[in-house]
């Protein structure tokens, strides 16, 4: 059960980094559109598509970090339950 749980995590920790990595990549592509940049003049044209698609990538990375951090947080308590429960720990409900 723990590997089941320690690949999905893997899975979503992956997920959660090439999307923060991806909404990165937008936030800074959205800065040359801002005003006092040079290429304020074409902020409808390709600006506003940007920044939506920025948005976008923030929700998505969001949910996968909140995704992967309620993973985490199972397996921890799993690992530990395991640890106290297991045979052969001296646990006084072990008997």
């Amino acid at each position: 059960m723990e590997r089941r749980i320690e690949s999905r995590l893997q899975k979503w920790w992956r997920g959660t980094v090439v999307l923060g990595s991806a909404f990165a990549v937008g936030v800074a592509s959205v800065v040359p559109f801002l005003a006092g940049f040079p290429l304020h003049d074409r902020w409808d044209v390709v600006g506003k598509n940007i920044l939506a698609l920025t948005m976008a990538l923030f929700l998505a990375f969001i949910w996968t970090a909140g995704t992967c951090s309620t993973f985490w947080y199972y397996l921890r308590l799993i690992k530990k339950n395991h640890r106290k429960f297991a045979p052969g720990s001296n646990h006084p409900l072990d008997e």
